[in-house]
C-alpha cells in the first residue's frame, strides 16, 4: 500500500472523492461521540434522518446549505483553503 492510501485509511485525504467518504465517518464519529442518534441530529438540523444517514455515509451530492446545518449541529464547521480540491479531514478532531 503507498503511503497516500495509508493516509486515506487515517482519515485525511487528498483525493476528492476518498475525501467525501472521510468527511462523513468524521460526522458519525463526532456525532456518536457526542451520544446522539442519527434522528436527534436531523431533527436539529432540520432535515431527515434518511438525509444524515446519506451524509455519513459520505454521498457526495448532498446539498450544501444541509450539510452545513448538520456540521452547526454537532458543533462542526467548514473551513476553506488554497488547495487543488481536496477534502481533507484532520485524523483528530
Amino acid at each position: 500500500m503507498n503511503s497516500q492510501n495509508q493516509h486515506d485509511r487515517a482519515g485525511g485525504s487528498t483525493g476528492a472523492g476518498a475525501g467525501v467518504g472521510a468527511l462523513g465517518g468524521a460526522i458519525r464519529l463526532r456525532r456518536r461521540r457526542l451520544g446522539l442518534s442519527q434522528q436527534e441530529v436531523a431533527d436539529l438540523a432540520g432535515c431527515s434522518e434518511r438525509t444524515v444517514r446519506t451524509i455519513e455515509r459520505g454521498k457526495a451530492t448532498v446539498r450544501l446549505d444541509v450539510l452545513q446545518q448538520v456540521l452547526a449541529t454537532l458543533g462542526l464547521g467548514l473551513r476553506l483553503e488554497p488547495g487543488r480540491g481536496a477534502i481533507v479531514v484532520p485524523d483528530e478532531f
